[in-house]
């Protein structure tokens, strides 16, 4: 199924269209996720559902001309393609309202597409997809027989999130990665009563994770792993929308680590990725793994 010479890694979650006041963009964190894998030059895998319907249509035909690969975006016969109404504030953050259901609450897989996923060497997966039962219990599966790397980027997104049942997948992954509102309500505290580093150590106790990662916003980013805590500057920007910033954060930090790559420089490519999206509108600007080492100039 892969090129034994590329890395490979599967995308697990919503594929959606954020409306937004400049117009419509295909989004979903995951889905993100995974175009921004295919343009660091990874073999890509988005898992998801759409609807058998235009906007379904275009999912599809947007994946194969950014280069993913499609053959686990399925087609849901009576859901239709996921949609999100994103309204800005004056930083350009938005707020989503999702609706309900859509394609991507009933992703299945087969026993067969299950043993092919498998073996690749990570798998990005978040919160979000896990509010529907069947799309959660095929997640569940896939994570049972992963051997690969494992990235749960924790999503917390009114009403559909549900603490504990993020909690839950989180501590299937090898690394977490949330931003900084989410820590805090993981670990129920207040940023005012806990400092960053001692809240990222208490959250990685509490999931019983040995790598976790918070996004800063226009702060960067901390890393902590089996205790040891660190921290990559953000660059200066003029912010368009947060839009997919943290989905490109997560497969440069991704696609970094598993390359081989140290924590270090992992984190400020994931950041200056992240940075580069946010200075863009949309989630998914275009651009080719060539750009990754040139971001630091932008």
């Amino acid at each position: 199924m892969t090129d034994s010479n590329r890395i490979a890694v599967a995308s697990y979650g919503e594929a959606l269209w954020d409306c937004i006041p400049d117009g419509l963009f295909l989004g979903g964190a995951p889905f993100n996720a995974a175009y921004h894998l295919a343009c660091l030059g990874v073999q890509s895998y988005p898992i998801t559902c759409v609807g058998d319907d235009l906007l379904g249509d275009q999912v599809l035909e947007r994946a194969k001309s950014a280069g993913l690969n499609t053959d686990f975006i399925k087609r849901h016969e009576i859901l239709e393609t996921g949609v999100a109404l994103a309204k800005l504030d004056d930083q350009g953050n938005a707020e989503y309202d999702i609706r309900l259901p859509s394609a991507w609450d009933e992703i299945e897989l087969s026993a067969d597409e299950l043993a092919s996923l498998s073996e690749l060497d990570a798998a990005i997966y978040g919160s979000l997809v896990t509010r529907s039962e069947l799309s959660r219990d095929t997640l569940e599966t896939l994570l049972e027989n992963f051997s690969g790397l494992k990235v749960c980027d924790i999503n917390l997104r009114a009403p559909y999130d549900d603490l504990k049942r993020a909690i839950h997948f989180a501590r299937l992954a090898d690394i977490v990665k949330l931003n900084h509102d989410e820590l805090y309500r993981v670990i129920a505290a207040n940023p005012m009563d806990f400092a960053l580093e001692g809240a990222m150590k208490e959250c990685a106790l509490l999931l019983g994770v040995d790598r976790l990662v918070v996004t800063l916003a226009g702060d960067g980013a901390a890393y902590c792993q089996e205790g040891e805590f660190r921290m990559v500057e953000s660059q200066s920007i003029e912010v368009v929308d947060t839009i997919g910033a943290g989905d490109a954060f997560t497969s440069a930090l991704v696609v970094s680590l598993v390359s081989g790559l140290g924590v270090d420089e992992a984190l400020e490519r994931a950041n200056q990725l992240g940075a580069f999206v946010a200075s863009r509108s949309g989630g998914q600007p275009i651009y080719d793994s060539r750009m990754l080492m040139e971001l630091s100039e932008i």
